[in-house]
């Protein structure tokens, strides 16, 4: 009405959430900072007992 558009969906970069939940789900890790980079991976897989 009155002229206006539907704006339709919101931005999302869906992304990195999955990338969070396929390392949760293989490794039992929930990883909740980013930039995910190996180096942090690595200590949050030591932190687990994984390495």
């Amino acid at each position: 009405p009155f002229g206006n558009k539907a704006l339709g969906e919101p931005p999302a970069i869906p992304v990195a959430p999955a990338i969070r939940n396929a390392v949760l789900n293989a490794t039992g890790v929930a990883v909740d900072s980013l930039p995910m980079d190996p180096q942090k991976m690595v200590a949050h897989f030591k932190a687990a007992g994984l390495i």
